[in-house]
């Protein structure tokens, strides 16, 4: 198998921060020296050394060393710790450990404590949680799960921090620093703010003729309104410190969430310092509020007074569901449960969380279109069992009745793009009181629902079955 682009171990660590060109990388087990090849065309400094293939090469100390899949094919137990720590010990920052953990393997041929594949080759097949646990005994330090089979191992205090800092802070972190400059210099948002002072509240679209684009530059409306609202009101500017507050302790819970110490002070970057002095005076007070704030995680009053905070989201008896464009706008101890569940399975594809009230599962659901089929069917689904540090894998797509998902305008906000479809489908099916059963979350009972009521969905939108002219749309 000849790859033309970068391993998927390489490219989630360049996602997450981990891999940039500023940092040297050297690749121990490199194979045929696809990541060196790529990797360099992007201008990095990379090298690497394979047994078989690259043999001559020198193994020397890099910035980041990744070690992808090369666990997998040692069949002799001392050789692959061997190897492991040969690795660890080249990293002057971070390591990079990728296994496969392959469930659909057909061979079951055991050797070892492998098994050996269909291409005749040796394969130690890991569980997510024996990868965990075996490179934390064998380097001794705990390992950041970043993806299913991919984990990163830190030397670097500093990098580790910068590492939680971007997983704990989510994406509105990035947009205060680099978004808001430049919404403060741009003359239509000006005169956004202008108008606003004015009125005394926010214009509508009627009264502000760019707000569409202004909308669109800056990715919804709700952020163009918090940016106006901190270039024009300082009780505004104080809800801003409270999100800035709330990031601080969801960083600093995550880390004792992970048993680590609190980092050092001069490890966290100077964002962080600040808000830490804005929002509790100094790093004590932050820390002594992190560490009660972490107890809250499995208060189910808590939560369910978390999830009462949202005006998004789908509240049921048991879950809570939201679309995954909302999951930065979560509530501290919302983002620290997701955190937690990434701790276990890292990064996995999804467009929907479903938290349970109780605390004790977050799932990761993937639908399939979400924002063009009205009703999505579910594909596949990554459940992380919180008190256990345990997960479940489940596919959808052989399944003869799926389950499919209702109400979608519910798991948005009204700055999504495609909210006013959703939301007018669900009023149409709320009027026909289609959405009354408990049943109608499986595609045939759905489909025997608008059967017994003479519709069909075109779109977003009902019609008559006997007529698919626009004029028997249901108003």
């Amino acid at each position: 198998m000849h790859r033309t682009a970068l391993s998927r171990p390489v490219s989630m660590a360049i996602g997450d921060g981990v891999l940039s060109p500023e940092k040297s990388v050297f690749d121990y087990g490199c194979g045929r020296g696809v990541d060196i090849r790529l990797l360099g065309a992007r201008g990095y400094d990379v090298a690497g050394w394979d047994p078989h293939f690259a043999p001559d090469e020198a193994c020397h100390a890099a910035d980041v060393v990744t070690l992808g899949y090369v666990l997998n094919v040692i069949e002799d137990q001392a050789e692959r710790t061997k190897a492991l720590k040969a690795a660890y010990e080249l990293a002057e920052e971070t390591l990079i450990v990728a296994v496969r953990i392959d469930r659909t393997l057909q061979s079951e041929i055991a050797f070892e404590d492998g098994c050996v594949s269909q291409a005749d080759t040796f394969q130690k097949i890991y569980t997510q949680s024996e990868i965990r646990d075996y490179l934390q005994a064998v380097l001794g330090k705990r390992p950041h799960i970043a993806g299913f089979g991919v984990a990163y191992v830190f030397k670097d205090e500093g990098a580790e921090s910068a590492f939680l800092e971007r997983r704990a802070y989510g994406a509105h972190a990035s947009v205060r620093m680099d978004l808001f400059d430049a919404f403060k210099n741009d003359e239509a948002a000006k005169a956004y703010v202008a108008l606003f002072e004015s009125l005394g509240r926010h214009p509508v679209a009627e009264e502000f003729e760019s707000l569409d684009e202004l909308t669109s530059f800056y990715g919804s409306l709700d952020r163009v309104r918090k940016f106006a609202a901190l270039c024009a009101d300082i009780e505004r500017l104080q809800a801003s410190g409270e999100t800035a507050k709330s990031d601080v302790l969801t960083l600093l819970a995550s880390v004792r969430l992970r048993g680590m110490s609190f980092p050092a002070l001069k490890s966290l970057s100077e964002r962080v310092r600040a808000d830490i002095r804005a929002s509790f005076g100094g790093y004590a007070a932050a820390k002594d509020e992190a560490t009660a704030f972490l107890f809250s995680i499995g208060d189910r009053d808590a939560i369910a007074q978390a999830i009462k905070q949202c005006d998004f989201g789908k509240v049921l008896p048991d879950d809570f569901y939201v679309h995954n464009s909302l999951e930065s706008e979560l509530p501290p101890l919302l983002r620290l449960l997701v955190f937690a569940a990434k701790n276990i399975v890292g990064s996995v594809g999804y467009n929907v969380l479903k938290i349970r009230r109780s605390g004790r599962a977050v799932s990761f659901l993937t639908y399939e279109d979400f924002d063009g089929q009205a009703h999505p069917k579910l594909k596949s689904s990554v459940v992380c069992y919180l008190p256990k540090a345990d997960y479940s894998l489940r596919s959808y797509e052989a399944s003869a009745n799926r389950p499919i998902l209702h109400r979608k305008d519910a798991l948005v906000d009204s700055t999504y793009p495609l909210f006013g479809e959703f939301r007018r489908l669900t009023e149409e099916e709320e009027e026909l009181g289609l959405l009354s059963s408990s049943s109608i979350g499986f595609e045939d009972q759905w489909r025997q629902t608008l059967a017994a009521r003479h519709v069909e969905i075109v779109g977003h939108s009902l019609k008559t079955a006997l007529h698919q002219s626009g004029e028997d749309s249901i108003e």
